[in-house]
């Protein structure tokens, strides 16, 4: 895994992951932060990077200027291998915090509000509609700001009439759509 661009481009990240982790690939990565880049200006924006596993996304959005990312990860041994990454490529600690807990039940119960969300989870979960929705109805992401949904082929994500369709892509196995919050 690679950082593409930003104060850490080019770097590698070499995290120790269960096999049931499943990192967005640096294509897929790619492709993602291209179509971002084109509606959002990472510098200064708050991230929550939820189902964090790696850490690539959340660390990507760092890397390109974001001020802090949220990473909420239920898996001990990857939340430690998240910091160990983190810890690695020097970042400082008041810009980002690790959270063990289940994302959807972080959603359920966050008070604060995000400029992005990041939401990749285990393609067998199929939690993206319900995942989506807490975010809606907790006001979890600012005016304007994005949702970048990654799952499964076998997974169908409803559009919702509060939030604008950017884009929608099927990449191999795997499927993303981002939506505006307008």
């Amino acid at each position: 895994m690679r950082i593409i661009s930003g104060i850490y481009g080019g770097r590698k990240l070499f995290p120790k992951l269960p096999n049931s982790v499943r990192p967005t690939t640096d294509s897929n990565k790619e492709s993602i932060f291209n179509i971002l880049t084109n509606h959002i200006d990472f510098e200064g924006k708050t991230i929550l990077d939820l189902f964090a596993g790696s850490g690539s996304l959340g660390i990507e959005s760092l890397s390109r200027g974001a001020s802090n990312c949220t990473f909420v990860e239920n898996d001990f041994n990857v939340i430690n291998s998240l910091s160990e990454s983190l810890i690695s490529l020097g970042t400082i600690k008041n810009k980002f915090e690790l959270i063990k807990k289940d994302a959807l039940s972080y959603t359920k119960s966050c008070k604060s509000s995000f400029d992005l969300i990041f939401s990749d989870a285990p393609y067998n979960l199929k939690v993206s509609n319900q995942i989506l929705n807490e975010i809606i109805n907790n006001n979890l992401l600012n005016k304007d700001g994005l949702i970048m949904l990654e799952y499964g082929i076998n997974e169908m994500v409803l559009p919702q009439k509060s939030y604008k369709t950017i884009n929608q892509k099927k990449l191999g196995e795997t499927q993303f759509s981002i939506f505006l919050n307008c």
